[in-house]
């Protein structure tokens, strides 16, 4: 009986992780004819009783709570700011939402009963399955073996559909994979974790099947050719082999190369440079990488430039102004039009803490791999994530809960070791 409603509770955690900015909950609810308003309302209260039920099962570290009360300050920031506004349809709901989600991911996901590794299982698992299908619908529009219908999902009328996700009818050089997201770059978000999460079952275990997953989810990260987060994947190797040879863990039982892991970090930052070189490419019909990155990265700027001088005359920020300019602005503009200066020192704050405790923990932890995952993810995150959405939330009460069960696992063993000694 505790497995299965382990199971519905870990279920419950991914459903929620792929709320925002996935789409393919509201594809599917679309489909079936139901509302994806309800279907918000019905998950959303579902989460708050789950948690009430496991909150008397529920401790957390000093970190744990720094981390949710970087939730709370946020949200009631949200309640004075935006008052009422949270009830109405638009984006402060669907904001407030989101953080609200923050605290019940902490308290359902630290419940002593939780297990985190299945989470990490079934997380792995539905990633693969949307990869998968993405990837066969992927080379078989390419090869025309394959026919697309066009979606009837409103805001997506413009896109073909199929059952691996949508795809853009007018197509310059390569199609773009993009999976049941608004665009390929949000995609490879999502896959950028699990597909770390997928290298290191691989390290750990040399099976088939795990190997099978970790192709099918590169294969599926490649084909989004999404520039800003292959540089994510460039940093996080370059991090790997710099902190491979500086690792606890590795340096005791791995005993790695330090001559090798110099060669990989060079050999590594020279290849970002190329690439760098090649996406910088002025014309995007000479290659489907070829992005004017400089040009980009300049307009990105600007962007955030435009913002953060509105906010000089709203403070607290102007989400009516981001809407009458549709730009996504990454991270930080995207903050700072949401919740002005306030909001900004909040997350600057809040994330100088939590990166810190991360970077503690690739020197010492034997989980190297999976926390340099988190890296790679928030690197591009700067260009294009959105503080606000669900999955973002998720990641980082992940991570959380996993600095916390590990550094249970090295305490027990400190423990052991004493009782040894004497």
């Amino acid at each position: 009986m505790r497995l299965h409603l382990s199971f519905w509770r870990v279920l419950l955690v991914v459903i929620i992780a792929l709320s925002t900015p996935s789409v393919v909950l509201d594809y599917v609810m679309h489909k079936v004819g139901f509302s994806m308003n309800l279907f918000n309302m019905a998950l959303f209260f579902i989460s708050i009783i789950v948690a009430i039920e496991s909150l008397r099962h529920t401790e957390f570290v000093a970190f744990q709570r720094n981390v949710l009360a970087f939730f709370v300050i946020v949200i009631f920031y949200f309640l004075i700011i935006w008052n009422l506004k949270i009830f109405q349809a638009g984006g402060e709901r669907q904001i407030f939402r989101a953080m609200l989600y923050g605290p019940l991911l902490l308290i359902i996901i630290n419940d002593r009963r939780f297990n985190l590794e299945k989470l990490t299982n079934v997380l792995v698992g539905v990633v693969f399955i949307l990869s998968a299908l993405s990837v066969i619908q992927y080379f078989g529009f390419l090869t025309l073996t394959i026919t697309l219908a066009p979606s009837s999902l409103p805001g997506y009328e413009e896109l073909a559909v199929g059952f691996g996700g949508f795809q853009s009818i007018e197509i310059l050089t390569l199609p773009r994979n993009q999976g049941f997201f608004s665009e390929p770059t949000n995609f490879a978000q999502l896959l950028m974790i699990p597909m770390f999460m997928a290298a290191y079952k691989v390290i750990q275990k040399k099976s088939l099947s795990n190997y099978i997953v970790l192709i099918t989810i590169i294969t599926a990260f490649i084909t989004t050719f999404s520039v800003a987060n292959f540089f994510g994947v460039f940093v996080g190797l370059a991090l790997f082999f710099f902190y491979r040879g500086r690792n606890e863990y590795y340096k005791h039982f791995k005993k790695p190369s330090k001559i090798f892991n110099f060669l990989a970090f060079a050999g590594i930052m020279y290849a970002l440079v190329m690439f760098f070189q090649i996406t910088n490419s002025n014309s995007i019909n000479d290659s489907v990488l070829g992005k004017d990155t400089s040009g980009n990265l300049t307009d990105r700027l600007d962007r955030n430039l435009l913002y953060l001088n509105h906010i000089q005359q709203k403070p607290f920020g102007d989400i009516d102004f981001q809407r009458d300019t549709a730009w996504n602005p990454g991270f930080v503009g995207t903050a700072a039009i949401v919740g002005g200066y306030p909001l900004l020192l909040i997350l600057a704050t809040f994330l100088t803490m939590y990166f810190h405790k991360i970077i503690n923990r690739l020197k010492r932890s034997r989980l190297l791999v999976l926390y340099i995952s988190l890296i790679s993810f928030f690197v591009p995150g700067l260009w294009d994530l959105q503080f606000y959405e669900t999955y973002f939330v998720f990641i980082f009460v992940y991570f959380t809960t996993l600095i916390r069960f590990e550094m249970n696992g090295e305490e027990l063993t400190a423990e052991e070791k004493a009782q040894r000694l004497n």
